[in-house]
């Protein structure tokens, strides 16, 4: 997949996001800086392509590998909560436009969430121990019944939780500080698997996140697209008419995802089949 603009970022072999440009709102722009403080070490070390003075965001390796690396090389205790505290002051500043005087770069709301959360996965991964190349493996829905080994993290689940927990257990767990990389690749496996059984509770446990701005909505949400429950077209279409850009993406991948003739009707309707 090649860039749709030059300005795109790149994150991965032919992997890219859209850089959404401002249209005039420079002027109304939030200061970043403030807010990435307590990650500039990691921001640092990521500073690798050129200098941000010269090149803006373009300075910076955000391939997996590189941030896995910039990961370790920062040493910062406990950076995914850094992460996500920072993602969650930039929602709460209410802002579409941004700019950080540290990486020369304004950015628009949904193009920084973005950068963000590509960033807060790979830094998981590699917290978790995860290989510091390439793309981080994604977790196989079937895996655990095709591999030659069961996974250690799912064992060390499965140790604790013999019977599915419930929605509200595995919600509480996805909030903690404490769960990240694996652990919550494994707790996505046990919401999809149980998924058809507590769809109404799963779905309205998903609203409630969303409608909350929390960062456990949108793994939520990619669990509720992905077990395809008919129950859920309600949230997708209400997602379709977002003003938030990302949950509209949402929406669309988890309409795709129903694959049923009001789902694809209601898609067309908005451009989006």
């Amino acid at each position: 997949m090649s860039k749709t603009n030059r300005n795109d970022i790149s994150i991965g072999k032919d992997k890219w996001i859209t850089f959404v440009e401002l249209d005039g709102q420079q002027t109304n722009a939030i200061d970043l800086d403030e807010i990435l403080k307590p990650i500039e070490p990691f921001l640092n070390a990521l500073e690798t392509e050129c200098v941000a003075a010269c090149c803006g965001v373009d300075a910076y390796a955000l391939w997996p590998e590189d941030i896995a690396g910039a990961t370790k090389q920062s040493d910062i205790p406990d950076l995914s909560r850094s992460i996500e505290t920072a993602r969650q002051q930039i929602i709460d500043s209410g802002g579409d436009s941004f700019v950080s005087h540290r990486m020369n770069n304004f950015f628009h709301r949904q193009t920084l969430l973005q950068l963000i959360d590509h960033i807060a996965r790979c830094v998981g991964h590699a917290e978790d121990g995860g290989e510091q190349s390439g793309e981080p493996e994604p977790f196989c829905r079937n895996c655990l019944m095709t591999k030659t080994h069961v996974d250690p993290e799912y064992e060390r689940w499965y140790r604790k939780y013999p019977r599915f927990p419930g929605v509200v257990k595995c919600i509480e767990l996805l909030r903690s500080s404490n769960v990240h990389g694996a652990w919550i690749d494994v707790i996505c496996y046990e919401l999809e698997k149980h998924a058809a059984e507590h769809a109404h509770e799963l779905i309205a446990a998903t609203r409630a996140e969303v409608e909350g701005e929390s960062g456990v909505g949108r793994i939520l949400l990619h669990v509720v697209a992905d077990s395809k429950l008919p129950q859920a077209f309600d949230l997708f279409a209400e997602l379709l008419k977002s003003s938030d850009e990302t949950l509209r993406l949402h929406g669309v991948a988890g309409l795709k995802q129903l694959e049923t003739k009001a789902a694809r009707r209601l898609l067309w309707q908005h451009g989006a089949s």
